[in-house]
């Protein structure tokens, strides 16, 4: 009997720690590919930041710098980045 309370206690804790906040991510990411709209901000898997300029089924036009745009799968946003305030100068952090 101990050895079946231990073996549920164990599959618990497995699926709190591994499994659940898996789970909890995919439907994260699932949000974000759904709230993705022109004009939004992004951060790609790969570490692009960029703006959102066309979306299609599968591929999102992502301009990362005036003029510059890359074509990415839709699969690989990661992140929407807030809006920054209009006239606030972008710094960089310094060191």
């Amino acid at each position: 009997m101990q050895t079946l309370i231990t073996l549920v206690i164990a599959l618990v804790l497995f699926y709190i720690w591994l499994i659940l906040p898996q789970q909890l991510e995919a439907r994260r990411h699932r949000k974000v590919l759904q709230m993705a709209k022109v004009g939004d901000r992004v951060i790609t898997q790969g570490g692009l930041v960029g703006r959102i300029i066309e979306l299609e089924e599968r591929v999102v036009h992502l301009e990362i710098a005036p003029g510059v745009v890359v074509l990415v799968h839709r699969d690989f946003l990661y992140r929407l980045v807030a809006p920054e305030p209009e006239g606030s100068p972008r710094e960089l952090p310094s060191r």
